[in-house]
């Protein structure tokens, strides 16, 4: 196993390279996502400390690969597959790591495909920003969270499979039912109870 540093922006593999090992988030927070056929790219997970992650395996020729990307400062230890089964048969902890990372990213996933088939942007956002706000945020006395990690709209719109005039007319909307507050350039502050309720939207 070996330990490598990101800075914030640091593209960890693209389609087609990263396959000859598996990662886990030491510190910082990973964004995994792809980039569809049309240009725009949604996210697969926001992955902070304890998370595993890895490339597509192609060999089927139907996954298109993905793109993992650091969203802060990151450290991330990378296990080499040609160990892989030694490292997971001398250490069950792990495996059950592992297995439990996995198990999340596959609900989050699942919820991602419900939304997608809603095709409701506002949902898709509203989940987002919970996400960016659970691995960035900073809690105010008055219950509401500062994301602190500056977020434009184009990349919120990269984030969710959206365009930038969409987002902006979402935040607009969130804005007015006072679920976001922008606090300046590029920075938010949410209700976490109010977007829950849009997150949680049939």
């Amino acid at each position: 196993m070996t330990t490598v540093s990101h800075r914030y922006g640091d593209e960890m593999f693209s389609p087609g390279g990263g396959t000859d090992a598996v990662y886990r988030v030491a510190s910082g927070y990973v964004r995994l996502y792809k980039v569809l056929q049309d240009g725009r790219s949604i996210n697969l997970a926001i992955l902070g400390p304890g998370e595993y992650f890895a490339q597509d395996q192609t060999e089927d020729g139907y996954a298109s690969g993905c793109i993992a990307e650091s969203m802060s400062d990151t450290v991330v230890e990378r296990i080499d597959r040609a160990n892989f089964d030694e490292q997971i048969s001398n250490n069950p902890d792990l495996a059950r790591e592992m297995i439990e990372s996995q198990s999340r990213q596959l609900a989050g996933l699942h919820t991602l495909v419900e939304h997608l088939l809603a095709r409701d942007t506002g949902v898709r956002l509203a989940t987002t920003l919970l996400q960016l706000a659970d691995g960035f945020g900073t809690t105010r006395s008055d219950g509401r969270v500062t994301i602190g990690l500056p977020i434009t709209h184009q990349s919120l719109a990269n984030m969710i499979g959206s365009n930038r005039v969409t987002v902006t007319r979402k935040l607009l909307e969130l804005q007015q039912s006072r679920a976001v507050v922008s606090e300046g350039r590029n920075h938010l502050t949410i209700d976490p109870d109010a977007l829950r309720d849009v997150s949680e939207a049939e």
